[in-house]
């Protein structure tokens, strides 16, 4: 197996650990997406492990404690060039060994970025299955 598919399927078996206690309400997506967090006036710049309508978990950042208010930003691929932009809000940080990762909720995503993931992940979803 290459690393790059060891990766992913040490991080999908990672993901479906953490689906057996979840509390969301929508369907994660293994996915990744670079997006611009800013909190406390500080810039920085993740790529998402999963995404969903409702967040998006970064498991390879130095988290920001639990509970801390963000400005997120990012772009969906394909021909729709438009940021999403909502505030976030740090809701978890794993606790594994290397203390890297955080899920950050959306907190005020617009009804029609919230279509557009939902969208965008159902033609991932469906490209997948062809």
């Amino acid at each position: 197996m290459s690393r790059a598919r060891d990766r992913r399927q040490k991080h999908e078996d990672f993901i479906k650990e953490r689906r057996k206690v979840d509390r969301r309400t929508s369907e994660r997506h293994v996915l990744a997406i670079p997006m611009e967090l800013t909190a406390g006036g500080d810039l920085y710049f993740h790529v998402s492990g999963d995404l969903s309508e409702g967040g998006a978990f970064f498991d390879r950042a130095i988290p920001h404690p639990v509970g801390t208010e963000v400005e997120v930003v990012f772009m969906l691929p394909g021909p729709d060039a438009v940021p999403i932009r909502c505030r976030g809000q740090v809701v978890n940080v794993p606790e594994r060994g290397d203390g890297l990762g955080m899920g950050v909720q959306f907190l005020d995503l617009s009804d029609s970025d919230r279509d557009r993931i939902q969208s965008f992940t159902g033609e991932i979803l469906a490209s997948a299955d062809e």
